[in-house]
């Protein structure tokens, strides 16, 4: 796995961040709809030193209470035990030979509870995709902020699990971090995560 390092452009601990936002890319190469392949699960990790608390997002399969095919899953992970999850509707399979997949994913912590959405999705297979349907949320515990985020994290933590071969390419191209008076910093980060 290739990590292009995010330059000194910004450090993303220390800041009191209250919501991130990652823009992802997916390029196919020739999907299998027959194989249900590939199928990649994604990680954002709000507090880097604490790993037992993420959310994830399965796209192409969800794999909780019995596997289905197709379309997209999100869920809400603490202590290995999914406490909440949103699944697509449609369960349309990956078909299209290069098609390009590109979505966002959001973390905010407010009150005491961190969220998770998609939105702004896209794809050929799927078209427009993500929005309330897909916001999760866990207790944020301690936690005030989102300091201890790091994108590194993100792109460490993925995982396609099956057909490697049939993606050419996965990248996180842009970070925004928001503080609570509601500044931002955006970062391209092209960080290669197949």
């Amino acid at each position: 796995m290739l990590i292009a390092l995010l330059s000194n452009t910004v450090a993303f601990g220390g800041e009191p961040w209250v919501r991130i936002e990652e823009d992802w890319e997916l390029k196919l190469n020739q999907p299998d709809p027959e194989a249900n392949s590939p199928q990649l699960n994604i990680y954002m990790t709000p507090d880097s030193t604490r790993l037992e608390s993420y959310f994830q997002l399965q796209l192409n399969h969800a794999a909780e209470a019995g596997y289905s095919a197709g379309g997209l899953r999100v869920c809400a992970v603490e202590n290995d035990t999914p406490v909440s999850d949103s699944r697509s509707l449609s369960g349309s399979l990956l078909s299209y030979d290069g098609d390009v997949v590109r979505w966002t994913t959001v973390l905010m912590i407010r009150d005491g509870e961190l969220y998770f959405a998609i939105k702004n999705g896209s794809s050929r297979s799927w078209g427009e995709f993500g929005g309330p349907e897909y916001l999760l949320r866990l207790s944020a515990g301690e936690m005030r902020d989102l300091s201890r985020y790091t994108p590194r994290q993100s792109v460490s933590d993925v995982d396609i699990g099956f057909g490697r071969n049939r993606v050419q390419s996965l990248t996180l191209k842009t970070i925004r971090a928001y503080r609570e008076d509601g500044t931002s910093v955006t970062v391209d980060a092209l960080l290669d995560a197949s």
